[in-house]
């Protein structure tokens, strides 16, 4: 029931990013390097208090696969809180989970998993599902809510690309 209610907490949070920012009056790219200060602090902390044993050749074995995962992943906040700025955060927020259907659409590729028809029609209901909710058939090119719409895709996009980084 504790790993439960733990759970239950860490969505709520998860959950929250989207309205609490978007009453945040910072850039994206500050409030993405806020997050990653206060996590770092919060991160070291627990470092320090827990007993658990770090082994340090692990990590430095994996330097440059988390440098290029913890880049990818500043990116992927920095375009999401763009696009709560630039669009209706449940429109971002709809737009954003779409991430799955890149992980998809990316393990196809590199990996070079098979496409099953399964595959195929989640893909596209996946995708008609957004293209309804963010009204983007109706929103033209040049519209801001559009940009935030794209922002929202392109931090998807690069949060399935950590995924399946780190799935190799």
């Amino acid at each position: 029931l504790k790993a439960k209610v733990q759970l239950l907490i860490c969505f709520i949070c998860f959950g929250m990013i989207g309205v609490i920012s978007s009453f945040i009056p910072l850039t994206s790219f500050a409030i993405v390097f806020y997050r990653a200060l206060f996590g770092a602090i919060f991160m070291i902390l627990m470092v320090l208090i827990g007993k658990k044993e770090y082994r340090v050749k692990k990590i430095t074995k994996r330097f440059l696969h988390l440098v290029v995962c913890g880049v990818l992943m500043g990116f992927n906040w920095v375009l999401f809180f763009q696009a709560i700025e630039w669009c209706s955060v449940s429109v971002a927020t709809v737009c954003y989970n779409t991430a799955p259907i890149f992980m998809i659409i990316f393990a196809i590729i590199l990996f070079k998993e098979k496409m099953t028809e399964k595959n195929w029609v989640c893909i596209i209901m996946g995708m008609l599902g957004v293209i309804f909710v963010s009204n983007v058939a109706i929103v033209g090119v040049k519209d801001r809510e559009m940009a935030g719409v794209l922002f929202a895709v392109l931090g998807a996009m690069l949060y399935a690309l950590v995924v399946i980084i780190n799935k190799k």
